[in-house]
């Protein structure tokens, strides 16, 4: 079992499957795992093959339900977050091969635009100027930030 830290398990993953199966892909199913802490998880099926470089092949109803997920379990304030804040019940982990970072960037953006109100964009950009893995700065389009900003605003 998978744990953030001193054993901690993780109390919500969102996983993101390709699949070869063309009728498969698309489609999104929940469950809740069985055990002392009854993980939830939610899982998106989408093509192996993404539409295009920098864009999701997550659909508009899969990034909305993942923006949805998110919203519902993560613990979000406007104010500057603290140096060192207080612990949060939620432990969320997010699941996809390595070579589908653009999938779970869009995710992320997804959320914080609609979290936080701001645009698609500005979210990027906040991110880029992190130090971040580089993993996750320029995998995204224009499109791919366009699309996302669509389903942030729905």
């Amino acid at each position: 079992m998978l744990c953030v830290e001193a054993g901690v398990p993780f109390s919500h993953v969102l996983r993101i499957e390709p699949v070869e199966d063309i009728a498969a892909s698309g489609s999104r199913s929940e469950e809740m795992m069985e055990g002392v802490l009854r993980t939830q998880k939610l899982t998106l099926k989408c093509p192996r093959q993404g539409r295009s470089w920098g864009y999701t092949a997550l659909s508009a109803s899969q990034l909305l339900a993942a923006r949805d997920y998110l919203s519902l379990i993560m613990p979000y304030s406007s104010c500057v977050v603290p140096k060192h804040p207080p612990r949060s019940k939620v432990q969320l982990l997010i699941v996809a091969p390595a070579d589908r970072a653009v999938d779970v960037i869009s995710v992320v953006v997804c959320y914080l635009a609609f979290a936080s109100g701001y645009h698609a964009d500005t979210v990027m950009q906040c991110i880029g100027e992190e130090k971040y893995d580089e993993v996750w700065k320029g995998g995204i389009s224009q499109e791919g930030l366009d699309f996302v900003e669509r389903i942030a605003r729905v």
